[in-house]
């Protein structure tokens, strides 16, 4: 469980961390700044790639009784 733990801090704190870089930014500076653009897609890769992780782990229903 400790491991789940900690991809939801990665996600949390990266989420954070891109708001940050967007926080007084309207859309067309955000559009018109590419060093603006570049951390808070690499922070969304992030959350991608925590958020992936549990997936992995998915129980199929087929292995309980009585489920078809």
């Amino acid at each position: 469980m400790l491991r789940d733990d900690t991809y939801l801090v990665d996600i949390l704190e990266s989420a954070k961390i891109a708001l940050d870089y967007v926080f007084d930014k309207d859309w067309d500076t955000f559009y018109e700044d590419i060093q603006v653009q570049d951390p808070v897609v690499r922070r969304i890769e992030i959350i991608g790639g925590a958020a992936g992780f549990p997936k992995k782990r998915v129980i199929s229903i087929h292995k309980f009784p009585g489920v078809k």
